[in-house]
C-alpha cells in the first residue's frame, strides 16, 4: 500500500514572519490560504500569530540593523578620511576632540553631495567603539615640532611679503564657535556627583582679520539662517560683526570670495 509523501515545508525568516502578520490583517485571508501562499503546515501560521508581537519586534530589530550597515556603508569614504586624518595628527602630536571630527566629516560630506549625512553623537561613538578610539589626556613634548620646515617657510614667507607695507599684509583665519557648548569642568561641592547634559553642537562660523600693523577687521559671522529670530530686529548695518548665512553654517567659496 502506497503510503502519502509527507509535504515539504519551507522554513521562514524573520522578514517573511512579518510578511505572514501582514497577510493575515488583509480581508478574505485565512490561515489555510497563508499557509498554501508561504508553503508551511497551518500550526506554522497559528505559531507565528500567537507571538505576533515578538515577530514585529525582532522584524523590526533586523530591518533597523541591515538599514545602519547600508548608511554605514554609504558613509565608509567619510570615515576613512577622518580616521587618515585622526592618524596624522597624532603622529604630530597634535589634539583632537569629538567636535573636530564631526566638524572634518559634514565637511568631507558636503563634497561628496552627501546632503542627510550628520555627524551625530551615535555616528562618532559608533566609529569609536570600531577603531578602538579613546579620549586620553595629552602630557608631556614627546612630539617635537620639525623646525627645518619652520625655518624653511620663515625664509618662504620674507620673499612672499617682500614689497609690501605692513598694514597691507593682512592674516585671515577661520574657527568654528559651538555657542551652546559648556565647559567639561565644573565647580562642585565635595561627596557630590558632577552630572552631566547632553552636550549642544549648535555652531557658527567666524572668520577673524587682522593685519600685520595691529589693525582688526569687523569679524565676519556665518549663521544658518538668513534672518535669525534673535536679530529679527536688529539694524544689520550696526550690528559688530559682518552676518552671512549658510545652510549649515560653513565658509563656502563663494563666501569667501564676496569676503575679499
Amino acid at each position: 500500500m502506497a503510503h502519502k509523501s509527507q509535504p515539504k515545508y519551507a522554513l521562514l525568516t524573520y522578514e517573511q514572519h512579518k510578511a505572514v502578520l501582514d497577510m493575515l490583517e488583509q480581508p478574505g485571508s485565512s490561515h489555510r490560504k497563508v499557509a498554501e501562499h508561504f508553503e508551511v503546515g497551518k500550526s506554522s501560521i497559528e505559531r507565528i500569530k500567537k507571538n505576533k508581537n515578538e515577530v514585529r519586534q525582532a522584524a523590526l530589530k533586523l530591518g533597523s540593523k541591515r538599514k545602519r550597515m547600508k548608511v554605514e556603508a554609504k558613509y565608509k569614504e567619510i570615515e576613512e578620511v577622518v580616521l587618515e586624518f585622526l592618524r596624522l595628527a597624532r603622529e604630530q602630536g597634535e589634539a583632537l576632540t569629538g567636535p573636530m571630527l564631526d566638524q572634518l566629516a559634514e565637511e568631507k560630506a558636503r563634497e561628496l553631495g552627501l546632503e542627510d549625512f550628520k555627524a551625530s553623537e551615535g555616528w562618532l561613538s559608533r566609529l569609536k567603539d570600531r577603531h578602538r578610539i579613546s579620549a586620553k589626556v595629552v602630557s608631556g613634548e614627546a612630539k617635537g615640532v620639525n623646525l627645518l620646515t619652520v625655518e624653511n617657510w620663515k625664509d618662504e614667507f620674507r620673499e612672499i611679503i617682500m614689497g609690501y607695507k605692513e598694514e597691507d599684509i593682512y592674516n585671515t583665519d577661520e574657527t568654528g564657535l559651538f555657542f551652546k557648548t559648556c565647559s567639561k569642568k565644573s565647580l562642585t561641592f565635595q561627596g557630590d556627583t558632577a552630572h552631566g547634559k547632553k552636550k549642544f553642537k549648535d555652531r557658527v562660523t567666524l572668520l577673524l582679520t587682522c593685519s600685520w600693523s595691529g589693525e582688526k577687521m569687523k569679524p565676519t559671522l556665518i549663521g544658518k539662517s538668513e534672518k535669525p529670530r534673535a536679530l529679527k530686529d536688529a539694524d544689520m548695518k550696526r550690528i559688530p560683526v559682518h552676518y552671512r548665512a549658510q545652510k549649515s553654517s560653513w565658509k563656502t567659496g563663494q563666501l569667501f570670495t564676496d569676503f575679499l
